[in-house]
């Protein structure tokens, strides 16, 4: 206290003003003497402390005492100065930090007599810097565990940091990416638009930010990863000093989107076939009363045109010499080219009317909408209901021949199936040979090199088979197809014909085949070739099945 007492009065208000001890060990008596600062630092009645060495040691922590003791004895082994830090138990019994710093004082022979230290409570300071290393401890452990990509970026798009999700959504480590241009793995396509947001936040300044942008992200593996990701701008932040991105995998969401818009795209394509189903029953019942009424008609007319002829007949017979009024309207009306014109008008009529009334009636087994129960029918009647329905897209036409349809029939029982959906595959089949052969006869048209067949034809031939099975082939001389194409002919709505084709047919097709009826459908084709479709069937069904 006594060294205290003879200090400069400045530096007594510069202790009391930061609230520091000082303190003067004596190495060669072993006393210790000290400032009433020190005496609150440590949480004590002025003079309860003892003044020596020992004393001042029990006050600090056991876990601590070692370090203060060696950082002491290394100052006074080495003529240097010192400074540590040490925990200290108050008699409440609450722990404070304390930092000590001195310097070793010697005489004329170089020998150590004192030390003179200071001593500070830095607890408050001690507390700040454990929350920060808690702080820093759970955001880093966050970060390495967000199944986030999160990324700092320098101005230019370097990568300055990557987090460990990388390794999980890209397959690249953090050090693969580090260093590295944030566009090299970024879709060039989308490359644009990134830079352009990145430089909109530079532009914006600290802490601005950019919305969720969706992109593409290059794995190592080669395959494209979907993110949604935004920004935020801290260069001037000195702890970061960098654009934060934070990015997320979305890509099975967008799958889902996808699939989602997919499923719905056929649910609506489904729906526009179904409701053109009955659209197409119920106009062929409109028609069928009609048609019916004029076919039963025509015979009467017929019956009474050819009375009438008898009377005309008649009168020439007993009048060969009419007026000469009358005379003149049988020349205007040339009764000689009318009684030789009208039956055979009235025939045409009547063949007409039969027509119209095989149109209707295929029409109505074609459509069916009303049947979900399987049911014995005849096939062979399917198909020349389906051929009698395009028979306008079979004839010849101006610059066009005809469609030669050979038909190859096996005595078939009849066969267990959903009569209008099976219809509707004929009908898919025979169409797309149709197209088929349209498609090769323009491509005749190209140049005398091209090998299509300039007669076109269809062979349609059925077979029943021992094992409960019935076969349909339906084959063309067309253009044929790559085997590229005929892998993804089943496809939804993969189309060969993006201009005309909704792509739904033989996928509809193969469903009906294979989910409805159990059977298969199988195509064979090569370019230049010609295509056939072969399909299988059960000719009578499990009662599961039905």
């Amino acid at each position: 206290m006594q060294y205290l007492d003879k200090s400069d009065s400045r530096l007594k208000l510069a202790l009391q003003v930061t609230n520091t001890g000082i303190w003067e060990w004596d190495l060669v008596t072993g006393q210790l003497s000290w400032s009433e600062t020190i005496e609150q630092l440590f949480g004590i009645g002025s003079g309860m402390l003892a003044g020596n060495y020992k004393t001042f040691f029990k006050r600090i922590l056991p876990s601590d005492r070692r370090l203060v003791k060696a950082t002491i004895a290394r100052a006074i082994k080495k003529q240097t100065e010192y400074r540590t830090e040490f925990r200290i138990r108050h008699p409440d019994g609450s722990i404070r930090w304390l930092t000590s710093q001195g310097e070793v004082y010697r005489d004329s022979n170089r020998k150590p007599i004192k030390v003179v230290g200071l001593c500070m409570d830095i607890t408050p300071n001690k507390q700040v810097e454990a929350a920060l290393a808690r702080s820093e401890v759970k955001w880093r452990s966050l970060i390495q565990n967000s199944s986030d990509l999160i990324a700092i970026l320098a101005a230019d798009g370097t990568i300055l940091y990557e987090s460990p999700a990388s390794e999980r959504i890209l397959g690249y480590s953090s050090d693969e990416l580090v260093g590295k241009p944030v566009f090299n793995y970024i879709a060039p396509q989308e490359q644009n638009a990134i830079a352009q947001a990145i430089q909109n936040l530079l532009k914006a300044g600290h802490k601005a930010t950019f919305p969720p942008i969706v992109f593409h992200l290059l794995c190592k593996d080669g395959t494209w990863c979907c993110v949604e990701a935004s920004g935020t701008n801290l260069l001037a932040d000195e702890a970061v000093e960098g654009i934060v991105i934070n990015a997320r995998d979305v890509t099975k969401r967008f799958q889902a989107l996808r699939d989602l818009k997919h499923t719905q795209d056929q649910l609506v394509e489904i729906d526009k076939m179904a409701n053109l189903g009955q659209l197409v029953a119920g106009v062929a019942h409109e028609i069928n009363d009609p048609v019916s009424f004029i076919s039963g008609n025509i015979i009467y007319a017929c019956d009474y045109v050819q009375d009438l002829l008898k009377v005309i007949k008649l009168y020439r017979q007993y009048y060969p010499h009419p007026e000469a009024e009358i005379l003149a309207e049988i020349e205007e009306i040339d009764l000689d080219f009318m009684i030789e014109d009208l039956p055979k008008l009235l025939k045409s009529m009547k063949v007409g009317a039969e027509r119209i009334h095989q149109i209707v009636l295929s029409l109505r087994s074609i459509s069916r909408p009303d049947e979900f129960k399987m049911k014995p029918v005849d096939i062979h009647q399917g198909i020349d209901d389906t051929l009698m329905i395009l028979q306008n897209r079979l004839k010849a036409k101006r610059g066009s021949p005809e469609i030669k349809v050979t038909k190859n029939y096996d005595q078939l029982p009849l066969v267990e199936c959903h009569t209008g959906q099976l219809n509707q595959v004929f009908m898919n089949l025979i169409n797309n040979a149709i197209d088929a052969l349209e498609e090769a006869r323009l491509s005749s048209l190209q140049g005398p090199d091209d090998t299509s067949c300039s007669l076109p034809f269809i062979h349609i031939s059925t077979e029943a088979k021992e094992d409960n099975r019935v076969i349909i082939k339906i084959a063309d001389n067309g253009t044929g197809m790559t085997a590229q194409v005929k892998d993804k002919i089943f496809d939804c709505f993969f189309s060969t014909k993006p201009d005309t084709g909704n792509g739904l047919g033989l996928w509809i097709s193969h469903k009906i085949i294979v989910e409805k009826h159990q059977g298969r459908l199988h195509c064979l084709s090569a370019p230049g070739q010609g295509t056939e479709f072969i399909i299988e069937i059960p000719i009578k069904h499990s009662h599961d099945s039905c």
